[in-house]
C-alpha cells in the first residue's frame, strides 16, 4: 500500500494497475505491513531502557562509596604493614639460608609495595631495588637460581613472586630494561607517555561497560525476535514454531540464571557503605544493576585513581587494594557470564549459523547485524 499510494482514490489520485489488488492484500495481511515498525519499535524500547540503566548505574557510581571487603593479598598486606612498620620504615635484614621467616617475608612485600609507590616514573630506581632484593635472596643460595626461586615459590606473595624474572635476568626483563635505555635517556617516564598510560588505562573499564550493554542489547533483541517468530510462524509443512520457543525459553532461561549468579556475587559481601539509609537504598538499587553497575563503579574509581594525586603510601595502598577487590569481583562475575549464558548461547549460535532456513527465517523479525552479532562475532569472544 506504501508503493501504490492511495490507489486512484480521490483528487489527483494514480491509476495504477493491480493497485485494488494490491490495497486488499495489505488489508487482508496487517501482520506483514506492520513488520517493519513493529522491528523498529522494539529496537527503541530495548535500546531505551538499556541507556536508562546505564544512567542510573553511573550515578549510583558517582554517589556510592567503596569498602575494603575482599581478604585479598593486599589487605594481608596491609594489616602486617598497619602491626608492623605503621611508624618506621624498615630495612631488610640479610637473608640466611633456607625458609625465610614471616616477618621477613613481611618486610619484603612492604618495601616492594612502597617502591612501587616512591618510584612510579623512575623505572631505573625500581628495578634497583628489585634487583637488590634479588640478588640477596640469590646469595643466601649461593647463587643457586633453582633453590632461590624455590625460595620465593614458598614466600607465596604476589609482589616476592615477581622477583621472579630479576632473579632469573628473563629474556623478557632484558628486552624491557634495553627498551627503557633506547627509549628514556633520562630512565624517567615522560608525562605525555604517563598521560598516554593512563588514559588508555581509564578508557578500558569505559569499552568494557559499552560492550556489555551491546551484547545485553543484542541478546534480548534476539530474544523478543525468536519470541515474534514463533507467534508468527504458520506453516503447513515443516513448523519451525516449536523450534522458536524452544530457544526463545532457553535463551531467556540463560540470561535469568546468569543475572541471579552474579547478582549474588555482588551481594556475598557488602562492598560499599550502607550506614544511612540513603546508602542502603542506593546499594539495593545497585545490586538490581549489577551487571552493569560494577563495571562502571571500577572505570569511575579507575578515573579518580588514575588522575588524582595520591600524597601518601597509606593512601595509595587503600586504592590498591580497592582496585584489586574490583578485579576480583568483575572476574568472578565473568566467569560465571561465560558459564551460565555465554557458553550456552553458543549451541544457539551454532545452530542459527548453520541452518539456513532458520536464519532467513529469523531475518524477517530482527536486523540482521544483530544475528551476525549473535552468530558470529559473540561466539569467537566466548571462545
Amino acid at each position: 500500500s506504501l508503493l501504490w499510494g492511495n490507489f486512484g482514490v480521490g483528487v489527483g489520485a494514480l491509476d495504477l494497475p493491480y493497485a485494488e489488488h494490491v490495497r486488499n492484500w495489505s488489508l487482508a495481511n496487517p501482520d506483514t505491513y506492520c513488520n517493519q515498525i513493529e522491528r523498529r519499535c522494539t529496537f527503541d524500547s530495548i535500546a531505551s531502557l538499556i541507556v536508562i540503566f546505564v544512567l542510573v548505574a553511573t550515578i549510583l557510581a558517582l554517589i556510592m562509596e567503596p569498602l575494603e571487603q575482599e581478604n585479598s593479598f593486599l589487605m594481608r598486606d596491609k594489616r602486617s604493614i598497619q602491626s608492623q612498620f605503621l611508624d618506621t620504615k624498615p630495612d631488610l635484614a640479610t637473608i640466611g639460608r633456607g625458609p625465610v621467616s614471616e616477618n621477613t617475608i613481611a618486610i619484603m612485600d612492604y618495601l616492594l609495595i612502597r617502591n612501587e609507590f616512591e618510584n612510579k616514573q623512575d623505572i631505573h630506581a625500581k628495578n634497583q631495588v628489585k634487583n637488590a632484593m634479588a640478588d640477596q635472596i640469590l646469595e643466601s643460595e649461593d647463587m643457586d637460581k633453582a633453590r632461590a626461586l624455590k625460595k620465593l615459590k614458598t614466600m607465596d606473595t604476589h609482589h616476592t613472586s615477581l622477583l621472579k624474572d630479576h632473579v632469573l635476568q628473563s629474556f623478557s626483563l632484558r628486552m624491557k630494561n634495553n627498551l627503557y635505555n633506547k627509549i628514556m635517556k633520562t630512565q624517567e617516564v615522560p608525562v605525555t607517555w604517563l598521560n598516554l598510560y593512563k588514559f588508555a588505562k581509564s578508557a578500558l573499564p569505559f569499552y568494557m561497560v559499552g560492550a556489555i550493554a551491546l551484547e545485553y542489547y543484542a541478546d534480548c533483541s534476539l530474544a523478543k525476535a525468536w519470541y515474534s517468530a514463533f507467534n508468527g510462524t504458520s506453516t503447513t509443512g515443516f513448523d519451525f514454531a516449536p523450534y522458536f520457543l524452544g530457544i526463545f525459553v532457553f535463551t531467556c532461561t540463560t540470561l535469568v540464571v546468569s543475572y541471579l549468579a552474579m547478582i549474588f556475587i555482588g551481594s556475598y559481601e557488602t562492598y560499599f557503605k550502607t550506614e544511612k539509609p540513603h546508602q542502603k537504598i542506593f546499594y539495593i538499587f545497585s545490586l538490581i544493576l549489577t551487571p552493569i553497575f560494577f563495571p562502571l563503579a571500577q572505570f569511575i574509581f579507575t578515573l579518580k585513581k588514575e588522575w588524582q594525586t595520591i600524597a601518601t603510601f597509606e593512601e595509595y595502598l587503600d586504592e590498591e587494594i580497592i582496585s584489586l577487590q574490583y578485579d576480583i569481583i568483575l572476574n568472578q562475575m565473568k566467569v560465571i557470564k561465560t558459564l551460565l549464558e555465554n557458553v550456552p548461547q553458543l549451541y544457539v549460535a551454532f545452530l542459527l549459523s548453520l541452518s539456513t532456513p532458520l536464519y532467513e527465517k529469523i531475518e524477517r523479525y530482527e536486523y540482521k547485524a544483530i544475528i551476525i552479532l549473535f552468530a558470529f562475532v559473540k561466539p569467537i569472544f566466548t571462545v
